[in-house]
């Protein structure tokens, strides 16, 4: 048997230790709600004209103080060609986010000798690359798919650009700068990022100097532009070392709000490590590490970026999940400067801490990306509010009902076919026979509507449990039994159990009808049968 032969499980074992995030990420995407979230709206009105075409100018305009040229048309192909969906977006943020796995694993040394890697530390270093990028804490940026698709657009063309920069390739470099600069305004980083690279490869001056000039024109142009009214956030008083302490969440791969110092403290120690091994790699002019050295340029950049224009959001909030990508290209730097430059470090060694990081991190994610599972039903409300113009509800959903137009116009999801209330055929504007609804009286059964009586175009809330069990789903009908609207159900309801002798704890729902609507009439929906929950008379 060859040495190869004998390698081979040991590859396929790296490899299917390092799909496991991936694979989980696929899952958790094929499970969030199809309606789009928060600032996709807002991009999407920026980019289409009011009959849904495109708008280019719109292109040009600022979401945030970022470029939307690239996320603005990549959104406006969604709703046109797609229907809008956020799935099928959150699948490409897993390409996109694979694509930069590609990238840091071709930015590695391929032999085995005193300066390199061997199979071991580049098997286990790629393992860690895809649990930092595709960390659980990192959800946000594929389960709601519009604030991954901003960050990526701008990241993951600068990766390229510092891959080829360490390849000697300024050209390209400078093209997929520029690409990465229209995506977000997190990618002006890469123009110093690729200065440094340059510097370090000893390459021509023109090599230098290109990119911080290109760099300069970029921001001056940014600076031209139009910026949008802003408020300030509820953050209060801050100082420098709220900057900081931003910039240091931003960077940590540890993705944890509850235990924000400790987070923030791993964000700093990321830091150091960068900076620290990065002065050593330049006193060296450290051509094989130059990439390494980029990719940490960027991550700092862009964290200090963050921690300079949001520090007015408080010193936490550089750990928000949205910010998980540059936390984990941070942490790939570091990672890998780590075990590029410390010698000391043997294949078994290095594997080991690449293994323990991977672990650690994206454990202490699980509960921000419970956080963001629990807003994934509110959509089903929110797409519910949209199809009958319930403006009130779409604006305390952060969504503006100037949309729901153009949405309309565009034929996108929630007013595509493949729209449905999937609540036992009932969808609006059919009919349910309201002789046949069946009332929540008898043992192991009860309900109530806690909002008051039925009123279109407000909150609908309340609970119902049926054979001691919550319901599969709510809607909304008008006198004569047209659905007029629809909800979610499997909302957090612990009172229920000692209030009224049911054991079901996830017995709530919230629902919304058309705003039109007056006597309406909530069914919820188990066994094949619905049901009417009474209102408070």
């Amino acid at each position: 048997m060859t040495r190869i032969e004998l390698r081979r499980p040991v590859i396929a074992a790296w490899a299917a230790l390092a799909a496991v995030p991936v694979v989980a990420m696929i899952v958790e995407v094929l499970r969030a709600p199809r309606l789009h979230f928060l600032d996709y709206w807002q991009i999407l009105s920026y980019a289409s004209n009011p009959d849904g075409s495109l708008s280019i100018g719109g292109l040009t305009k600022l979401h945030n103080e970022h470029p939307i040229t690239l996320s603005g048309l990549l959104f406006w192909l969604d709703a046109r060609i797609l229907g809008g969906s956020n799935n099928v977006l959150g699948i490409l943020n897993i390409v996109l986010v694979g694509a930069t796995v590609f990238a840091l694993y071709r930015m590695l040394p391929a032999r085995l000798d005193l300066t390199r890697l061997d199979m071991t530390k580049k098997a286990g270093l790629v393992t860690a690359y895809t649990f930092l990028l595709y960390s659980s804490g990192a959800l946000e940026v594929f389960g709601m798919s519009m604030s991954g698709a901003s960050f990526l657009l701008g990241i993951v063309p600068s990766v390229f650009a510092i891959l080829c920069a360490h390849r000697g390739r300024t050209i390209p470099a400078l093209v997929l700068a520029v690409v990465g600069s229209l995506g977000h305004g997190t990618a002006f980083a890469v123009w110093p990022a690729l200065a440094l690279v340059a510097w370090l490869r000893r390459d021509e001056r023109w090599r230098v100097v290109t990119p911080l000039a290109a760099g300069v024109v970029i921001i001056v142009g940014w600076l031209a532009l139009p910026k949008p009214v802003t408020t300030p956030g509820p953050g209060g008083a801050f100082g420098f070392d709220t900057v900081l302490a931003a910039a240091a969440g931003a960077l940590s791969p540890l993705r944890i709000t509850d235990g924000a110092p400790v987070a923030m403290a791993v964000g700093a120690l990321v830091a150091v490590t960068i900076i620290g091994l990065g002065v050593l790699t330049a006193r060296d002019r450290d051509a094989e590490h130059a990439g390494w050295l980029g990719v940490g340029t960027l991550a700092l950049g862009a964290a200090a970026m963050i921690g300079l224009s949001r520090v007015d959001y408080g010193a936490t909030i550089g750990l928000a999940s949205r910010y998980a990508t540059i936390a984990g290209l941070a942490g790939c730097a570091a990672l890998t400067l780590v075990v590029l430059r410390v010698r000391a470090l043997n294949a078994t060694a290095a594997a080991a801490l690449a293994c323990a990081v991977a672990g650690v991190t994206f454990a202490a994610g699980s509960p921000e990306a419970t956080n963001v599972r629990n807003q994934y039903p509110n959509q089903q409300l929110l797409a519910a509010a949209m199809r009958v113009e319930a403006n009130t509800v779409v604006a305390s959903n952060r969504t503006s009902p100037s949309v729901i137009g153009l949405t309309r116009a565009m034929h996108a999801y929630p007013f595509s076919g493949s729209y449905t209330l999937d609540c036992g055929g009932a969808e609006i504007g059919s009919r349910v026979t309201l002789a046949s609804v069946r009332t929540l009286h008898g043992s192991g059964n009860g309900g109530h509507i806690d909002s008051g009586p039925v009123r279109g175009g407000t909150p609908i809330v309340g609970w119902a449990v049926v054979g001691n069990e919550r319901a599969d789903c709510v809607i909304v009908v008008d006198r004569v039994g047209t659905v007029v609207g629809g909800g979610y159900v499997d909302v957090a309801r612990p009172d229920i159990p000692s209030a009224a002798g049911l054991p079901e704890q996830r017995s709530g729902f919230k629902a919304v009808a058309d705003p039109r609507t007056t006597g309406g009439v909530v069914l919820v929906r188990s066994g094949g049968e619905f049901y009417q929950v009474s209102a408070p008379g």
